[in-house]
Parts: C-alpha cells; sequence; structure tokens
C-alpha cells in the first residue's frame, strides 16, 4: 500500500474520492460492507478486519479511471446503486416493512430480500421503482416514506397502485418526520426536541448499519420492529465525564454506560472538537467541554508528538491522523 491509501467499501465515497484526483485501483472478487475507512500513515491495517473492494491512490486519475471504478462497484450486490445514494444523501429513506421488520430497498441484496419473501405480489418491485423514481424530485422532504403500506391501502381500494399518482399529499399518512442529531447534540423527531426519558430509550436501542453508513432507532413494538433512520449532523454519542478506575481513564457516554477510553482512537478535528471510539463496532464519540477539559489536561506536547499522560506512564496519541470510524464523524454534507 501506498503511504495516504484508503481503502473503499461504497459508491458515494469512492466517487469523492475520484473527484478529489485519488485513481482507484479495484480488487476482484472481495466482498465487504459499506464504509471508508481510510488507512493511517504507513499502511495500517483498518480496524475490525473489513476487507476493501478496492483501494485509491494519491495521483491524478487516469483517463477511464472513474469508469473502471463504476464497473468495479456496480457488480457488488451489497453495493448501494446510484438512484438510491442520492436519497440516502437527502436523509430520504424508504422502508418497506416485510413481516415484522423494514427494509430499505437500497442494495440489490435487500431488494431481493423483498422480492422473495412475496409479501407484495410480483407487480410491487416495478411499483417500487417508480416510487424511488418519483422520489429522486426535489420536493420531496427528508424523512421516512413507507411504500408498502400505500401500495396495499391502494389495492384494498380497489385502485392499481402502479397507476397512482405519487405526490407528497398521497402519502401523508405513509410518511414520519425526519429524526435528527444537531451538530451541538440536540435531538429532534421533525422541530420537536427530544431529551429526558424518551430521549434515552432511543439511546438504549441505537444501532450503526453497516450497510447504509447510518444510524437508527429500533425496537419491537407490539408486533415488528419499528425502525427510524436518523439524520446525524454529530455522532448520537456524546462523551460527558473522564474519571479514573486504577490509573486507567474510564469514559461516562450520554447513554449512562462507562466503558474504557481507547487512546489509540483520539482524534480533533479541524475546529479542536475531540473525538474517539467507543462500542464493539468502534463507533464515534465526541467529548462535550467538560469532558474534553479533563482528559486535555492530561495530554502534553513532546516536540511535535502528542503524549497522554498516565500513572503508568506516557502513551502516544495519534490526534492529528484522519478519523477512522465506521461512517465517518458525519457525513461530509452536514
Amino acid at each position: 500500500m501506498h503511504k495516504y491509501d484508503i481503502l473503499v467499501y461504497n459508491e458515494s465515497h469512492a466517487e469523492r474520492q475520484a473527484a478529489r484526483g485519488w485513481s482507484f485501483d479495484p480488487i476482484d472478487g472481495i466482498a465487504g460492507p459499506a464504509g471508508l475507512f481510510p488507512l493511517s500513515h504507513g499502511g495500517r491495517a483498518v480496524r475490525g478486519g473489513r476487507r476493501p473492494c478496492g483501494s485509491f491512490r494519491r495521483d491524478k486519475c487516469a483517463a477511464g479511471s472513474r469508469a473502471r471504478l463504476c464497473r468495479a462497484i456496480a457488480s457488488r450486490d451489497d453495493m448501494i446503486d446510484p438512484k438510491a445514494r442520492r436519497l440516502l444523501e437527502r436523509w430520504i429513506y424508504i422502508l418497506v416493512k416485510v413481516e415484522s421488520d423494514f427494509i430499505v430497498p437500497y442494495t440489490m441484496a435487500m431488494r431481493d430480500r423483498i422480492a422473495s419473501r412475496g409479501a407484495y405480489g410480483e407487480e410491487f418491485m416495478p411499483f417500487l421503482d417508480r416510487f424511488m423514481d418519483t422520489l429522486q424530485e426535489k420536493r420531496w422532504k427528508p424523512g421516512s416514506y413507507y411504500p408498502g403500506g400505500w401500495y396495499r391501502a391502494n389495492a384494498s381500494a380497489g385502485r392499481e397502485p402502479e397507476k397512482a399518482g405519487i405526490t407528497p399529499r398521497a402519502l401523508a399518512r405513509y410518511y414520519q418526520e425526519e429524526f435528527r442529531i444537531e451538530a451541538d447534540g440536540v435531538w429532534r423527531v421533525g422541530e420537536k426536541q427530544v431529551e429526558g426519558g424518551v430521549q434515552a430509550f432511543f439511546l438504549e436501542h441505537l444501532e450503526f448499519d453497516g450497510d447504509l453508513g447510518r444510524y437508527r432507532v429500533r425496537y419491537w413494538l407490539d408486533s415488528y420492529y419499528e425502525t427510524r433512520y436518523i439524520h446525524h449532523a454529530s455522532p448520537p454519542y456524546r462523551v460527558r465525564q473522564v474519571t479514573s478506575d486504577g490509573g486507567q481513564a474510564r469514559l461516562l457516554l450520554n447513554d449512562g454506560r462507562t466503558e474504557p477510553l481507547r487512546p489509540d482512537s483520539l482524534r480533533l478535528d479541524g475546529a479542536e472538537r475531540l473525538y474517539c471510539a467507543v462500542k464493539a463496532q468502534g463507533l464515534p464519540a465526541v467529548f462535550e467541554n467538560n469532558a474534553r477539559w479533563q482528559l486535555l489536561q492530561q495530554v502534553e506536547d513532546r516536540e511535535g508528538r502528542w503524549v497522554l499522560c498516565t500513572e503508568q506512564g506516557e502513551i502516544g496519541l495519534r490526534l492529528d491522523d484522519p478519523p477512522e470510524f465506521p461512517g465517518g464523524i458525519a457525513p461530509p454534507d452536514c
């Protein structure tokens, strides 16, 4: 690997890197989940053993490089197709209820799951294509749309769903307002702020969907899993306090849980916000001001090398390295 190689798992990230002048080397026959994982300087291994479909090299893109990239990606069943990617980047989620779960039909594998269950009949998939085409128009708001329910309602009323007009007014009952986490960490559903016990409940049921590179709240409700995808302008997890346990730093998170600090995951962004990896997936958490101050009191600059001073000695840090968190700190359009 070259010094600044990165590994690529989905089309959106790949296209952004191509636009920045990186050339792509596809790796044939290798599958892996979605997400962009930059390699640290010197080609350090990617967290979690994730496997790439290819890598970018920092030089000028040769003629045809972008076409090679798209061909390499298009053959992957778990890749998000361009039409779905445009919806995802506008924070529009289409959820199709199949049995007790909701499926987002943004990859071929997800669409095959819907078709194979036979819950809607063979006419549903062409209808779903038309539905996704219609939502490409700019008039559609961010949030969650449920075409399966609308399809069945039309069929029950004797109307042909494949011919029905798809408009925001017609879908008003099959739409849920955007679930958003603001840059300052405030949670909202539509314009309503979420806090207290409700926010604690959502945090308890928070998941990271590696296929889409998005967070969701998912919990059992009567006979199915209620699923709400999130528009996050900041990581959902926040570090509220730093304590010491036997000389080891421990983090109190906003979900009420504690866990040991992983010093190698600490990163500072351009605005000097401090982040670290938490949970089993190594997801990003941002330090609130008090916690940031508590930790940075123990950080010193040793002639350009950052170290964390502990009772056991000094631990080297990589504060200025690129972030390596699944899904990134927040998608670039936030």
